[in-house]
């Protein structure tokens, strides 16, 4: 399902633009210093990725650890075998211009958002879980929030492969793959992370939070401990 989804809370406000990851990272920012959070253990799931890498490669110094979970970077080398269709159709929908994909989709909503959890989860998306996604993305202008992420994606890919010409992510990264996406996310992050950990859980479906989640659970705890114990 894409993680557009899975991103926005009911009733948080929808802005007008600031969707792109490098918007969304400086968002984040934001959040840690009105919380009084110096550093934090960053994860990124799908879409999520995007300004969960973005955060860590434009502010460093705030991100303990990151995990990239079922996701392609966009910009970064690795992901040609994934991509090499043109990658999945909804991303031409959804970045169609002039609110296309809204103008199609209203008033069929609960079908759309039903027919992505059907094939993203092979452990099956509780129904209250999927009543909730039904009415956070049921509306044209909550339909278009959700797709301003990607049509983002161009301009964040750009910036990207900028960044990767001469960035690391000194932190522990963590990849994580199932059986969308595979390995794309250890291979995109493996040039540039210097403390690289991967995981694969092919018996998951895209949507591993629901489908493996004890698995992800551990992941991401060791990969906290792993940065807890590189500290200085």
């Amino acid at each position: 399902m894409p993680s557009s989804l899975f991103t926005m809370a009911l009733d948080t406000e929808r802005t007008a633009s600031g969707y792109d990851a490098a918007s969304l990272a400086t968002d984040q920012v934001r959040l840690l210093d009105a919380l009084s959070l110096k550093t934090v253990h960053v994860v990124g799931f799908d879409v999520g990725a995007a300004p969960a890498f973005a955060l860590s490669a434009a502010h460093p110094d705030r991100v303990l650890s990151l995990t990239v979970v079922e996701a392609v970077i966009g910009g970064l080398a690795g992901a040609e075998a994934f991509l090499g269709s043109g990658g999945p159709w909804w991303f031409g929908l959804h970045q169609a211009p002039h609110g296309l994909a809204e103008n199609v989709l209203s008033g069929n909503e609960d079908s759309y958002v039903r027919f992505f959890l059907g094939i993203g989860s092979r452990a099956g998306v509780p129904e209250d879980l999927a009543r909730h996604f039904v009415r956070a993305y049921t509306g044209r202008d909550r339909l278009r929030a959700a797709f301003e992420h990607y049509r983002a994606m161009p301009a964040n890919a750009q910036r990207n492969r900028s960044w990767a010409e001469h960035g690391r992510l000194t932190m522990p990264v963590t990849a994580v793959g199932a059986s969308t996406v595979g390995d794309t996310p250890a291979r995109q992050l493996t040039p540039i992370a210097d403390h690289l950990d991967q995981h694969l859980l092919p018996h998951s479906g895209h949507i591993v939070p629901v489908d493996a989640p004890d698995d992800l659970a551990s992941i991401v705890t060791a990969t906290a401990a792993r940065a807890t114990s590189t500290r200085p």
